[in-house]
């Protein structure tokens, strides 16, 4: 599968991972080389993803969720998707939400 990662800020973001951790719609961690993306730019991910379905079938609540480096500080970026079967049974996603947070925010201060 492919998704379009568009940058919406004024600097630049550097992609480090990415992975999709549903049940019914699952692949491990990937390293992300180099993925570097402009402000207003964009660049396609491609990912073998696990999953099963019959025409009809729905899953929601699967997320792909990446790190990121932007404005020198860790990024967790997620985007949560429903994903549907078509007849033929390829999975078909579509982002509901998309929401970021610093990586470490809600680690307790020393």
């Amino acid at each position: 599968m492919g998704w379009r990662m568009v940058n919406l800020t004024s600097a630049g973001i550097r992609f480090l991972d990415a992975r999709f951790p549903h049940g019914q719609f699952r692949s491990g961690l990937m390293e992300l080389v180099e993925v570097q993306v402009a402000p207003s730019g964009s660049t396609h991910l491609e990912a073998v993803v696990a999953c099963n379905g019959n025409h009809g079938d729905v899953v929601e609540n699967a997320f792909l969720i990446t790190t990121a480096e932007w404005r020198k500080a860790r990024w967790r970026i997620l985007a949560r998707m429903t994903v549907r079967f078509t007849a033929d049974g390829a999975p078909v996603a579509e982002t509901e939400l998309v929401t970021a947070q610093r990586v470490g925010f809600s680690e307790p201060e020393c």
